[in-house]
């Protein structure tokens, strides 16, 4: 599975496809995994949550990830996907309480990120 959505998940960073582009691209990865858009968008978040925290994708490349999350058609976003989603949204904008040479997503994502990833393994186990 993740060989099928690692290159969806940079595409997304790497090549400006449209938002129809990327929903058939999902379309395509739904049909062959067997998996509802629901699942899909769990496991993509994973992916892309593990991604950043290990450093293999920036925040810029997750954030346009998740964001593309938000272009599908029927389904809204919940549990895991919402949580990593809201994640990269905190990082995208300055607070009147930040220091200026801090940089929102250092702040708000990574540890958003991380409890994410931990609250979802102590579920699994």
């Amino acid at each position: 599975m993740e060989k099928d959505l690692l290159p969806l998940i940079t595409v997304c960073a790497e090549a400006q496809i449209s938002d129809e582009q990327w929903a058939s691209t999902v379309k395509l990865v739904l049909t062959k995994s067997g998996l509802s858009e629901s699942e899909f968008c769990d496991t993509y978040s994973r992916l892309v949550a593990s991604e950043f925290v290990m450093g293999e994708l920036s925040y810029a490349e997750g954030d346009l990830a998740m964001n593309r999350l938000s272009t599908l058609p029927s389904e809204p976003l919940s549990g895991f996907a919402l949580k990593i989603y809201l994640a990269f949204d905190a990082g995208e904008y300055v607070r009147s309480e930040d220091k200026a040479s801090t940089a929102p997503w250092l702040v708000y994502t990574v540890p958003l990120v991380i409890d994410a990833l931990k609250s979802s393994n102590a579920g699994d186990s």
